[in-house]
């Protein structure tokens, strides 16, 4: 296959961000461009072919930095850019390029922006965020302090049904709102299963692209309104 994007390095991608006019950040095709230059994750042409819109295909490949459609990031991010956010949390930060891409974006968005936490079992060196807010890491959700209180929280570790609700109640739970990926993914039942429960008793809303049969993003709203 043919990749034709070419990577940026995620500290540079930070950077772009923050030194950015503002009026870009709220700029549709300007986000999707910053999306494209992470990169999208993907080695398997069959995947490729399969579950990312033709939308997305040039921006894909074995070297890219997320795992998401960006039209759903791109209605995520649309969705939080509004909302007094001081500090984030993402479980399961993978390779890194939704966490720097989300929080680059808090920072811009909030000027109160404080905390974010990454929490990831494999050693991934942002060190280049807490240059411009306090940053965290933890291996599992399990070992953020009870007591901490989070604006915004992005589930999307372990794919089971046991992990993804041990996540929320460990920090989605102490989350003004909380976001889930893959709520859509029909390979992924316990995630499925995990929303639907959750979501049931909450405020919800659902972004989802075609393929509909995989990915998507949940949100539930702890307190405050959607």
């Amino acid at each position: 296959m043919d990749y034709r994007v070419e990577m940026k390095p995620l500290d540079k991608i930070f950077e772009k961000i923050l030194s950015a006019p503002l009026q870009d950040l709220y700029d549709d095709i300007y986000l999707l461009d910053i999306m494209c230059e992470i990169g999208i994750y993907s080695v398997r042409e069959s995947f490729i072919e399969s579950y990312h819109s033709i939308y997305d295909r040039e921006c894909i490949s074995p070297d890219g930095f997320m795992m998401q459609k960006r039209l759903e990031v791109l209605e995520f991010i649309k969705y939080i850019r509004n909302k007094k956010i001081q500090s984030y949390c993402e479980v399961g930060i993978g390779k890194g390029g939704f966490f720097v891409l989300v929080t680059a974006l808090l920072i811009r968005y909030n000027k109160d922006f404080q905390l974010s936490v990454a929490i990831e079992p494999k050693d991934i060196d942002l060190d280049f965020i807490s240059k411009y807010c306090e940053l965290d890491y933890f291996c599992t959700s399990k070992e953020v302090q009870e007591s901490e209180e989070l604006d915004l929280c992005f589930i999307d570790g372990e794919h089971t049904y046991e992990w993804v609700k041990q996540d929320w109640e460990s920090v989605g739970l102490k989350s003004k709102t909380c976001a889930f990926h893959d709520i859509k993914h029909e390979g992924l039942p316990g995630v499925v299963a995990a929303w639907k429960e959750i979501s049931s008793d909450l405020p919800s809303l659902e972004i989802a692209h075609t393929p509909l049969d995989i990915m998507g993003i949940g949100i539930v709203i702890n307190r405050g309104s959607i």
